[in-house]
């Protein structure tokens, strides 16, 4: 399970996984490689597998708060909005003076445009992270992740709704703060091959990479690194009639 943890982190979901589904064959009960396996399939664009193996973690132990925010965020991945917030609310209980976990209150900062709870999100997020630094004292429950990982999705999260209502300063100061923490490894061997073989694969104005989908609904954004494909994503997803499914692997995999 240590082994497929590092190469999530490196990236390697592929290899992650399958070291996953070994640890789980000798014990399926196994909570935290269900939720770490969920997380490589929401990477991979895997959201049923992904969902099923949050449902998985739950029947072990109800009040994983991972795996119900995972949840959250795979309904939201779908487009399920209703759905998302109806598990959101059950997570987050009645009390809106209560302090959130910081898994928590990372889902609710993402939900809280659809919500109309973008203000209480805030002060949410903020409390939050006042308790996981010690500014704040409190009780929270067992299990609850209140370092590392929890720390930095909130931080994104709380990130993203100060830039969406144009504090874009307490924006900068979260962005870099959870950056600082994050654990993802860069090897520049690794990534120089990366780069050779998107030269190898688009060497050529038709690459032999066809999309399989026929379906005329959905619309694929398609385009190099830092090209500006999340940006076209994010103006067309402010429609309230078009959903942004997310970044896909697919064309990673298909180059690889």
């Amino acid at each position: 399970a240590s082994l497929a943890s590092l190469l999530q982190v490196r990236g390697r979901e592929d290899e992650a996984i399958d070291l996953y589904r070994q640890v789980l064959d000798g014990r399926p009960d196994y909570p935290d490689v269900l939720i770490n396996l969920a997380n490589c399939f929401i990477t991979q664009g895997l959201l049923d597998q992904a969902q099923s193996s949050f449902e998985a973690a739950l029947k072990l132990d109800q009040g994983l708060e991972g795996a119900v925010t995972g949840i959250v965020y795979v309904h939201e991945r779908k487009g399920d909005y209703d759905q998302a917030r109806e598990r959101l609310t059950q997570v987050m209980g009645n009390s809106v003076s209560a302090p959130l976990s910081p898994v928590v209150a990372a889902a609710f900062a993402t939900m809280a445009g659809r919500m109309d709870r973008e203000d209480e999100a805030v002060e949410r997020a903020e409390r939050s992270l006042a308790v996981l630094l010690g500014q704040i004292p409190t009780h929270m429950h067992a299990g609850t992740a209140v370092a590392g990982t929890g720390e930095m999705n909130l931080r994104f999260a709380l990130g993203r709704l100060y830039e969406r209502r144009g504090a874009y300063d307490r924006a900068f100061a979260q962005f870099k703060a959870a950056n600082a923490m994050n654990r993802q490894i860069f090897e520049p061997e690794a990534y120089a091959q990366y780069i050779s073989d998107l030269i190898a694969t688009f060497d050529h104005s038709e690459p032999d990479i066809v999309a399989e989908n026929q379906d005329q609904h959905p619309v694929f954004i398609v385009g190099m690194p830092r090209s500006g494909t999340t940006l076209v994503e994010q103006i067309l997803a402010s429609h309230d009639q078009v959903h942004g499914g997310g970044e896909l692997t697919y064309l990673h995999q298909a180059i690889d």
